[in-house]
């Protein structure tokens, strides 16, 4: 019964997506993207969405990257999609260079926005289920830990599963 339900919510995850409604994230073109992979509905559909406002010249942002690139290590592309937006207009040259020198592998756009918010301050993220509802705004540095629990509870699903 347990593993009839744990199949039940995973496949549930897995249905009810981003992709059921439309992404909620405008400046996804290819114009405003600088590394990583593209987004697309198919990308996001079924995976927890970190959004993460940042700004090349804000330490905190900075500070926060290797550890964005850390859990993408982990849990990404199969569970997790970061989308990093550069919201400072910083030169996309030195942006491309940042990103090379850090090994930052993730989706990183510049000006691209989540419809429903536009942050006052760097750095702000905010993340999202896998069934593309919004769970929790914050702080990146506050969300790692929740990022990890969706991720592990997904792939816990999908190891019941089988």
């Amino acid at each position: 019964m347990k593993k009839l339900l744990l199949s039940a919510v995973f496949a549930l995850c897995f249905c009810v997506s981003f992709a059921a409604e439309k992404i909620p994230f405008t400046g996804l073109e290819e114009a405003n993207h600088i590394a990583g992979p593209a987004v697309t509905e198919k990308l996001l559909e079924g995976k927890i969405v970190l959004f993460d406002y940042w700004g090349l010249d804000c330490p905190p942002c900075r500070d926060s990257m290797p550890k964005l690139q850390a859990l993408w290590k982990k849990y990404g592309p199969k569970y997790l999609v970061i989308i990093a937006s550069e919201s400072w207009g910083s030169n996309r040259e030195q942006i491309k260079a940042y990103i090379r020198r850090n090994g930052i592998t993730f989706c990183i756009y510049q000006g691209a926005t989540y419809n429903k918010f536009v942050p006052r301050g760097v750095p702000h993220a905010a993340l999202f289920g896998a069934d593309g509802k919004l769970v929790k705004m914050d702080h990146p540095g506050r969300l790692y830990q929740e990022v990890a629990k969706l991720c592990d509870a997904l792939k816990k699903a999908e190891t019941a599963e089988k």
